[in-house]
């Protein structure tokens, strides 16, 4: 995996935590944070969707937008 895609591999499994994070130490409300977090889970969900159902196996595997 080119440093490029794997710094985005890292950052965008970073940012799936960031709202849970930000509740617990308290820079966000409840509501704001479940919310951040749904908007993050839907993007990751769109993005294994495109990952399983439009590339290729090899494109995939280099895909930086996918879970470990």
């Amino acid at each position: 995996m080119p440093p490029t895609a794997r710094t985005v591999f890292i950052l965008y499994n970073v940012v799936w935590w960031m709202p849970l994070f930000l509740v617990i130490v308290g820079l966000w409300s409840y509501p704001v944070g479940a919310i951040g977090f749904v908007i993050v889970t839907v993007v990751r969900a769109l993005a294994n969707l495109y990952r399983t159902n439009v590339l290729p196996v090899e494109g995939g595997q280099r895909f930086p937008l996918r879970a470990p």
